[in-house]
């Protein structure tokens, strides 16, 4: 069984994979229009993935801003803690 605290950590983590390959696949986007004259075409249901990305986008969103505010409590513990030593 998961405690509490290492599901909060497992949540962290994912959070801050997921928002880096997010902001991967924003950055390639953006430089493939770059090369291309400021123009992408994004085709988001060529294997009929579409409902799939959509749930997929619909439970990242939440996991990623959980896990940002996981990780900045537990930053504020640390300064606060720090202030007292």
């Amino acid at each position: 069984m998961v405690s509490k605290t290492n599901l909060k950590e497992i949540i962290e983590i994912l959070g801050i994979f997921s928002m880096f390959g997010l902001s991967v696949f924003v950055y390639l986007v953006w430089w493939i229009a770059f090369k291309h004259d400021g123009e992408v075409w994004l085709r988001v249901n060529v294997f009929g993935e579409m409902w799939f990305e959509y749930l997929l986008w619909m439970v990242v969103t939440p996991l990623i801003t959980l896990a940002m505010y996981y990780y900045l409590k537990q930053e504020n513990r640390s300064k606060a803690s720090a202030e007292y030593d």
